[in-house]
C-alpha cells in the first residue's frame, strides 16, 4: 500500500477556554482544556512561546500581581533541546481588581505537537462577574 500523507494536526480545537471569577476573592481563572496530543509552554520556555494572560482595561478592571501560571513538565526533544510544557487541563489565576462589569481579556497561547507547532495565538474571553 502507499504511504498515507500526514494528516496536518487540527489546531483549531486542541484548546478550549473556561474561565471564571470569584468576586470574595477577586481571583480570576482561566482554564486552558489542551486536547491530548497538545502542549503549550510554560513560563521560561525558549523554544515556544509561553502562555500569557492578559485582562483588558474595559470596566477598569485591573490585574494586580502577577499571573500564577503552573511550573510546566520538561520535555526532552532530542536535537531540538529541553521544553517546558503545559499539558491537560492547566489554571491560570490572578487577582483583578476595581473594575465593574464582564472582565474581558485574552490569552496568548502557542499549541504543539511533538511535531508541528501551530503560531501563537491569541483567544479571547469574557467572564461575567455579577457587578
Amino acid at each position: 500500500p502507499a504511504p498515507r500523507a500526514m494528516q496536518a494536526p487540527d489546531f483549531q480545537s486542541a484548546l478550549e477556554l473556561k474561565s471564571s471569577y470569584d468576586a470574595a476573592t477577586h481571583v480570576l481563572v482561566v482554564n486552558l482544556l489542551i486536547k491530548d496530543g497538545f502542549h503549550a509552554y510554560a513560563p521560561g520556555e525558549e523554544v515556544g512561546q509561553p502562555v500569557q494572560l492578559t485582562v483588558g482595561a474595559q470596566g477598569g478592571w485591573r490585574q494586580e500581581g502577577s499571573t500564577r501560571i503552573p511550573a510546566g513538565v520538561v520535555k526532552d526533544l532530542g536535537e531540538l533541546g529541553k521544553s517546558t510544557v503545559l499539558e491537560g487541563n492547566v489554571s491560570l489565576t490572578t487577582n483583578v481588581v476595581g473594575g465593574t462589569g464582564n472582565i474581558e481579556g485574552r490569552v496568548r497561547v502557542q499549541i504543539c505537537t511533538d511535531a508541528a507547532c501551530d503560531r501563537p495565538k491569541d483567544h479571547p474571553f469574557s467572564v461575567a462577574t455579577g457587578g
